[in-house]
């Protein structure tokens, strides 16, 4: 059984998540874990210090978060009665980042599936800010990240970004497979560079990766490097009407560059689309 694991702050941000989460996982045997993290005004970056009257506070936010996720759960049986999803919520007082740290522990996570907006509307950052957490601290589980803006849709154009530089794991190929199968995807996988541009090691990754994604009948496009990597994506996204976009988190990689900064520097990458990064390789 998949078991997944989605953070939720009630937003609608939050919600469009659970809802792709509940159809991407339509008629799968899934467990849902939806969890809600408080943290009220009091608390502090180095002294957690309860002031007179904050008791109260925290017994408040604890019974909002609570009821948040019963009406939660509660909204999606409603529209969703006949699924045979299974579902529960976590309510705890924690920061975000640790909680999550501890229920991929906890509850064996296969998925964590997070809803992201930006922050503060500039259009200079690329994630908000608990996203970047949320990529630093789940760096060994796939995180599918949904902007607000994307809906679940079919019979689209899915790319993988990839250098070649390592080889496929099991997990990284079966999850490849799940998420074009299930979205009915046509798979591109792009490398930005030529081919005579690749090592020894590169090629042997290459031929790895196209035998084992042979069945799915995947496209190459080789893209030339202009004016960073992060605008060459967006540019490739556009111009060949992308979907969905998949990464692999591997040293060196973009994925690394913004979990490291989340700011790209003048020339942002914003993208509306659902993608998905894989936890790295082993080798």
């Amino acid at each position: 059984m998949n078991r997944i694991l989605i953070p939720t702050d009630f937003s609608e941000t939050a919600t469009n998540a659970v809802e792709y989460g509940m159809k991407i996982f339509e008629k799968q045997p899934a467990l849902f874990y939806f969890l809600n993290t408080y943290t009220p005004d009091f608390i502090h970056s180095r002294v957690m210090a309860l002031a007179q009257g904050s008791y109260r506070d925290a017994d408040r936010a604890q019974l909002e978060s609570e009821q948040g996720l019963a009406d939660l759960v509660q909204d999606i049986e409603m529209r969703y009665p006949e699924s045979s999803q299974q579902f529960s919520s976590i309510s705890s007082f924690n920061l975000l980042t640790e909680e999550i740290k501890e229920q991929i522990c906890l509850k064996n996570i296969d998925l964590l599936i997070s809803g992201t907006t930006g922050a503060s509307g500039l259009r200079e950052l690329f994630l908000g800010s608990n996203t970047i957490r949320i990529l630093r601290t789940a760096s060994d589980i796939p995180v599918l990240i949904i902007p607000r803006e994307a809906k679940f849709r079919k019979g689209i154009r899915l790319a993988l970004i990839t250098d070649y530089s390592n080889s496929y794991s099991d997990i990284q190929l079966k999850t490849l497979r799940f998420f074009t199968k299930k979205l009915r995807a046509k798979l591109h996988i792009m490398h930005i560079g030529e081919l005579s541009s690749l090592s020894g090691k590169q090629h042997f990754n290459r031929k790895q990766l196209l035998t084992e994604a042979e069945a799915l009948q995947p496209c190459s496009d080789w893209i030339p490097y202009s004016e960073g990597k992060a605008n060459t994506i967006e540019d490739y996204i556009a111009e060949h009407d992308i979907g969905f976009l998949m990464m692999i988190r591997n040293e060196h990689s973009l994925i690394s560059d913004w979990v490291r900064e989340p700011v790209v520097k003048r020339m942002a990458f914003h993208v509306e689309i659902p993608f998905l990064v894989m936890q790295p390789s082993k080798d």
